[in-house]
Formats: C-alpha cells, sequence, structure tokens
C-alpha cells in the first residue's frame, strides 16, 4: 500500500492542489478497500477505473491520515483499516504524522553472536552516538587500519567526528543515528577477533556484527537490497534486506527436499509430531538465490527466496481483482460477452470470460442454440457442472411446480443468492432462457460486495453485526429437508474483505437462533441490509433473450426478476465455488 520512493508525488486530493510530497500512499490493492478510499476521498470518478490503473498513477499524501493510522510514529506503514479521513476538504486538521521524524529504513532484525563457550540471547539495543572519546577514538582508529589492511574502503572514507559506542560485550549492538539518508556498513566483534576484516563480504559467517548506521561521510554504501544478510535468534532467521523474519518451526515445516516434499503430488511426506517441537538452525548460509539451513535435528534445507517472500503473509499482496460496481458503473464496463464459437476455440476468449467473473462476477456467452444441450456443452468449456438435488442439468417452466420454490412461479423475485441452505452454497450459476412467449420477466443483479462494502462504510457497527450473527436457512419438500445456519455476510479475515453474501428473505427458517434481547437489533441490521440491496442506484436491470447465457458468481451477486405473463422456459445449472476458484487460480486471476 505504501510507497517508500524517493521521487516526490502529487496528491489526488483537490484541496492539496498537486502539491508534491515525500510521503504518499497508493490506493489499496483489495478492491474493497479501495473503494473505501475512493469513497472517503469524494471523488466518484476514480470508481471507473481498474484499481491495477489507480495504483499507478493515484496517490493520496500523509495529510490525510491521522497519526494512529500509522503503525507507529517512525513507521511509513499504514495500518490495515487506515483510510484517509481529514484535511479533505479544508487543511484544517493538525493530527498528522511528521515526515522529518521517519525514519526510511529496512527494519531492524533481532541480532545474536553466537558464541561456542556461552549460550548468548538475542538483544537488539539503540544507543545514542555521543560526542567523541579517546576510546572510540581508538576504535575508529583500528577500523581504519582494517579497512585499509584489507582493501575493501580507503583511510580517508572515516571522518574523525564519527563516534561508535561499543561496550565490553559480545552481545551485539544496533546503533542508530538520525540522518536523512541511509548508510551501512558491517562491524565484526572487535573485542573477539582483534584482526578480523571491517567490512565483510556479504556471505561472512552469522557472529559478524551487522551494524546499521546512518553516517553521511561513508563512502561506500550498501543498499538494503544488495545486502542478504541474515542474523539468529532463539527462534527465527532474520533477513534485514529482504524484510524477512522466518520462523524456526515454518521454515523446517516447509523444507522441499525430495525427503520431506513429494513434487508430484505436491503433498508433504511427513506428519507435524515427527518434527522436535524445538527445533532451531545450527547454520544458515545464503547466496543471491537460495537459503540453506542446517537443522538442529541434523536435516538439511534449501529455500529459495522467491519461495519465501512469495509465503510470507507480512509481504504478500494479496491479488482481488474485484470492481464493485453499482447500475452506473456496471453499465459503463467491459463485461464478457462473447460468441459460442470464440468461447469454444480461443483460450484467450475462454481467460476472458472468467477474468470478467472475478472483477465484475458476470460474464455472457451469446449465440448458444437456445437447448439444453448446447447450454451444457458451453459450461463444460470450463467448469465441471455441479449436481445438486435440482440434478445436473436443470430446466423450469415459469407456472410449472416441478419443486417448491418461487422461482418456478410468474411472480417477481427480490434480488436473492441461491442455496443459502446448503453447507456449500454453488460457487456459479448458469441461466438461459431458451423460449419466451410473453411479457416482463427482466432480469436483475445486484453487487452483493458492493452492497456490504456500502454498509461497512456507512454503518460499521451494521457490519459487524451482520458479519457475526448466525441465522437459519432452510429447503423442506416430501424427500429433502435442507437446513444451514450462517451469518449474512461471510468475511475473508486475512484480506478483511467480504468472501461470500448468503441472502435470501425467501428460504429463511424460524428465527431460533437468537435470544430475546437480540432479536429486535437483527431485525433492524437486516432491513438495513434489504434497503441497500433494494436501492434502484445498485440494480442492474435487462432482458435475457434465447441464445444468450448468462453466468454470475452466486457467492457474491443476488439475482433476481420482474413479474412476467406467458410462457418461459429456462434452463441452467450450478458450478461449485472450489472448481470455478481451481480454473481462475491456473489461469492466475485469483490467488
Amino acid at each position: 500500500m505504501e510507497t517508500g520512493e524517493k521521487k516526490k508525488r502529487a496528491c489526488v486530493v483537490p484541496v492539496c492542489k498537486d502539491e508534491r510530497f515525500d510521503l504518499v500512499h497508493k490506493l489499496p490493492m483489495n478492491a474493497e478497500r479501495a473503494d473505501e478510499w475512493i469513497n472517503s476521498l469524494g471523488i466518484p470518478e476514480l470508481k471507473n477505473h481498474p484499481i491495477d490503473e489507480l495504483r499507478k498513477r493515484i496517490f493520496v499524501c500523509c495529510r490525510h491520515f491521522r497519526k494512529q493510522d500509522y503503525k507507529n510514529v517512525e513507521s511509513r506503514h499504514l495500518n490495515k483499516t487506515a483510510v484517509p479521513s481529514i484535511n479533505l476538504k479544508e487543511l484544517d486538521n493538525f493530527n498528522v504524522i511528521d515526515q522529518s521524524v521517519m525514519v526510511k529504513s529496512i527494519p531492524e532484525p533481532e541480532v545474536i553472536v553466537p558464541h561456542p563457550m556461552q549460550k548468548v540471547q538475542p538483544v537488539v539495543q539503540r544507543t545514542r552516538v555521543k560526542p567523541d572519546t579517546s576510546t572510540n577514538s581508538r576504535l575508529l582508529n583500528a577500523v581504519k587500519r582494517k579497512r585499509k589492511s584489507e582493501e575493501h574502503l580507503e583511510e580517508e572514507v572515516l571522518d574523525d567526528n564519527i563516534s561508535l559506542n561499543i561496550s565490553n560485550t559480545r552481545t551485539p549492538k544496533i546503533i542508530n543515528q538520525p540522518s536523512s539518508t541511509n548508510h551501512y556498513f558491517i562491524l565484526p566483534c572487535l573485542q573477539e577477533r582483534p584482526r578480523k576484516r571491517v567490512l565483510q563480504k556479504l556471505d561472512d559467517e552469522v557472529s559478524d556484527l551487522l551494524v546499521f548506521a546512518n553516517l553521511p561521510e561513508v563512502a561506500e554504501q550498501v543498499k538494503p537490497e544488495e545486502l542478504p544478510r541474515l542474523t539468529m535468534s532463539s527462534d527465527c532467521i532474520s533477513v534485514p534486506s529482504r524484510n524477512l523474519r522466518l520462523n524456526y518451526f515454518w521454515l523446517r515445516d516447509h523444507c522441499r527436499c525430495s525427503q520431506c516434499y513429494n513434487s508430484t503430488t505436491k503433498q508433504r511426506s511427513f506428519s507435524i509430531l515427527s518434527l522436535p517441537a524445538n527445533v532451531t538452525a545450527k547454520s544458515c548460509q545464503l547466496t543471491d538465490d537460495s537459503l540453506a539451513v542446517s537443522w538442529s535435528d541434523g536435516h538439511e534445507s534449501q529455500y529459495s527466496w522467491d519461495f519465501l517472500v512469495e509465503n510470507m503473509c507480512e509481504l504478500k499482496e494479496r491479488q482481488s481483482g474485484r470492481v464493485l460496481w453499482n447500475a452506473e458503473i456496471i453499465a459503463k464496463s467491459d463485461v464478457a460477452r462473447v460468441p459460442l464459437g470464440d468461447f469454444m476455440s480461443d483460450d484467450n476468449v475462454a481467460r476472458n470470460v472468467v477474468e470478467s467473473l472475478v472483477q465484475f462476477g458476470v460474464a455472457f456467452v451469446d449465440k448458444v442454440p437456445p437447448n439444453l444441450s448446447c447450454t451444457e456443452l458451453a459450461i463444460k468449456r470450463l467448469f465441471p457442472i455441479h449436481k445438486t438435488f435440482f440434478g445436473e442439468m436443470w430446466t423450469f417452466q415459469s407456472g410449472v411446480m416441478k419443486e417448491n420454490d418461487t422461482a418456478y412461479t410468474h411472480e417477481a423475485l427480490g434480488a436473492h443468492t441461491d442455496n443459502t441452505y446448503f453447507c456449500d452454497p454453488s460457487g456459479l450459476q448458469v441461466l438461459h432462457c431458451t423460449e419466451f412467449e410473453g411479457d416482463g420477466g427482466e432480469s436483475l443483479l445486484v453487487d452483493g460486495y458492493r452492497v456490504a462494502s456500502e454498509i461497512r462504510r456507512k454503518y460499521p457497527e451494521v457490519y459487524e453485526r451482520l458479519c457475526s450473527t448466525e441465522i437459519p436457512f432452510e429447503y423442506v419438500d416430501e424427500t429433502h429437508h435442507h437446513s444451514y445456519i450462517a451469518p449474512i455476510i461471510k468475511k475473508d479475515n486475512i484480506n478483511d474483505s467480504v468472501e461470500q453474501i448468503r441472502f435470501n428473505l425467501y428460504d429463511r427458517a424460524p428465527m431460533n437462533t437468537l435470544p430475546y434481547e437480540r432479536i429486535q437489533q437483527f431485525y433492524d441490521d437486516l432491513r438495513m441490509m434489504a434497503t441497500e440491496v433494494a436501492s434502484k442506484r445498485n440494480e442492474w436491470w435487462f432482458k435475457l433473450t434465447p441464445g444468450t447465457v448468462m453466468i454470475f458468481d452466486n457467492w457474491r451477486l443476488l439475482h433476481g426478476r420482474a413479474a412476467l405473463t406467458g410462457k418461459r422456459v429456462m434452463c441452467g445449472c450450478y458450478v461449485s465455488r472450489t472448481d470455478f476458484l481451481s480454473v481462475a487460480r491456473k489461469m492466475k486471476l485469483v490467488d
């Protein structure tokens, strides 16, 4: 989310008048969070552009975030829940973080220098750089001589007024001196190894003392990305240059050697109970491409940097790809609408359909012969069909009650999701109008993710209750009784976003899951969401005609229809959520 680039960027907020700042922030990659930012900024035209494009062009300066929006006073990083909320109309709020106190450095690691005769606990300590003393002067002279003798730096690069506070201990210390730019050099423990070189190569042994200092007169600078240097503590390996902290057990559990991992089946080959609970690293070795670890249980592991970075929760920006929409936005959006011939023969066209399902929750395939078998052929181009008690492919005619469901009537249907009474509702739904002789019957779609986002923005307490209050849904006929209890909104806690909407006012079972004290509050919250769902600005109406197959995300979009007259025949099917996401994941459209 944040950018640490030195280049100054213009702030998009009009009150800043294109003034440029050192500290600016990109819009979040997560679509729901980005939508919160855009709504808060009050710049609705930004909603007409993809998030990826906005993240390249749009920046918000630090003047629009409160101090408490940052992780700490010296941090450049926002909290996950931060939203620009101040100085949006006038520059009248001074509860902002001071850019001058922000230290532009990589995170401080835990540093430990193992000694063969002494077990040392990791210590991270900051010390102020004090005025030069005779002891420090002698140390600096020693540093100069060693640098000169090893031909790593010339004698004049160290200025006499630079002071280092080194105490008589084997425990290393991190010395921090404020400065406008960062400089790094590596200092070994001089008391224990008086003949050791001062500037070490990057692959030197772990016992070297890594010192971070902001020293304006150091000639040779080592940038963080050029410093694949590690330190070891009692429970982890830290690699400051790559912003990695690697828990020992996590590392051991993720060994990908042939003993531990079956590369053919992509499965582990061991039980977690076979690993020592207190497993630690005995030694480590770095290269530009990998980290090698020798373990206390005698095992040897090697990890690529790509694998480690890709699987660190703190570093992973999970792609969402979602575009939250209302009626105005979706009308201008590039929802996939492709002819059957291209869809069946061109992989890129098929990918466009899946991408549209990820982005907007819906896609259309045109020029499909209006019958059940051709509809099935089109869907099986991408997905296996999910069988339910309705069957695999199903067909129904309005007014002919094949099942106990309002969908089989001529009545209007309000926006809803299907299968709310299933433990795992179907992921995609497919509808194809194969015959229609009558009037009405227009189709309706509403973006449930957008509805939830609006409720969260306007009424955060209502949103939290809708995410936690479990209510019952059911389907009952002569041969089936399906029932499930779940919240209307299911949160994705890792990405702080909405994962599923389970909204169907028709399929609600008797409300027997709440005590008396909570019942009225629940109905108030449900009415709040129902009002947002039924808002005209959120409703997208259109007419499905024979030959057009509509595929939509049943975990996201609510669908409905207008009342109709005459004869209308529909066919369709379901696709499981896991099969839909599997296809999208293979196409690298979702994580």
